[in-house]
């Protein structure tokens, strides 16, 4: 027990480090996207100035958000959050660049339009990417799952099984130790002949949800294996949504 304990501390700490670094080069990036509109404004071209500018309606937007992926709100809530972060970025600009509020406005404006076409683009591209490439029918060994909740489970050699119980989870970044609380799906498959096969005669199936980022597969026989979904959906809308709130 304690090695499992150990090991959740242990991927939990390396959960907030990557949340923490995913933080600083997407402000990063997104101060280098707002020195192109400063410069046309002649705005001073300081890149701390514009990193300064992105950070604080960062932080607010953060700060809003993390707690209500805690209570499990809709993901439309979360998406409306992220819109909130322009109207922001008015005030953050007027007060680190010492501009007029018609410039500060200006600039957030086009700013937006331009990481709206940017996050479509991505959408675009992820969505194509889901279509083309399916973890589930990848040729590996172990049980595979993909974000549109499908799975790929193994049957081991010489050991038959009746039922499979399996579960999707959508689990916020850091908070795998509490992945009970982020069930979005869960079904138990009996008619086990007559299911899909794959690759290595895997179990093929799909839960009824979308956006598993996690599932766990149980056997009737015992034991319970997990895995983490790879790949993109072959849903733009839910691209969209996880690039907006990620």
């Amino acid at each position: 027990m304690a090695d499992i304990n150990s090991s959740l501390q242990i991927f939990a700490v390396i959960s907030l480090v990557g949340i923490f670094v995913s933080f600083i080069i997407r402000v990063s990036i997104q101060a280098l996207i707002l020195r192109i509109f400063t410069k046309k404004y002649q705005l001073p071209q300081n890149y701390g100035k514009a990193w300064l500018t992105i950070l604080i309606p960062s932080l607010v937007v953060s700060l809003l958000a993390i707690p209500l992926v805690l209570f499990g709100v809709p993901d439309f809530v979360l998406a409306i959050i992220w819109i909130l972060f322009f109207p922001i970025l008015i005030f953050s600009m007027k007060w680190i660049y010492k501009t007029d509020m018609k410039v500060s406005s200006s600039i957030s404006i086009k700013y937006f339009l331009v990481i709206l076409v940017l996050v479509i683009i991505a959408s675009g591209l992820m969505t194509v990417l889901g279509g083309v490439s399916n973890p589930t029918k990848s040729d590996v060994p172990q049980s595979t799952c993909s974000m549109d909740c499908e799975f790929a489970v193994r049957t081991d050699m010489g050991v038959s099984f009746n039922s499979l119980t399996v579960k999707g989870y959508n689990i916020p970044s850091g908070k795998f130790q509490e992945k009970a609380n982020y069930i979005i799906s869960q079904q138990t498959f009996t008619d086990l002949n007559n299911m899909e096969r794959g690759v290595n005669n895997k179990i093929v199936g799909k839960l009824n949800a979308n956006n598993c980022n996690y599932m766990e597969f149980t056997k009737d026989t015992g034991g319970t294996e997990g895995e983490s979904c790879k790949g993109s959906s072959k849903s733009f809308f839910t691209n969209f949504k996880n690039i907006l709130i990620s």
